[in-house]
């Protein structure tokens, strides 16, 4: 007799990102976070990538929220002359 055993893998699952997408009135400098679990427990890398060139990552993490390093943004002004 022989079985096979399949090895798939389910996928991480996300939860909701704090702050929200979308949202407003937030601080110019934020820490972003996002719940990762994985529904087997196995150990998974992760990386966050923003707009403004930060990212934050992780290699054998287990289920949890991870986070951004502090995201600072720009204030643009513009100056006029006479």
């Amino acid at each position: 007799m022989v079985h096979i055993h399949d090895e798939t893998s389910l996928p991480p699952v996300f939860g909701s990102t704090i702050p929200t997408n979308a949202s407003t009135n937030n601080p110019l400098s934020l820490t972003w976070s996002i719940p990762i679990n994985d529904p087997e427990g196995d150990t998974f890398s992760w990386t966050i990538q923003c707009s403004n060139g930060q990212s934050n990552s992780g290699a054998g993490a287990t289920n949890g929220t991870k986070t951004s390093v502090s995201l600072v943004f720009p204030i643009l002004r513009r100056i006029r002359s006479g």
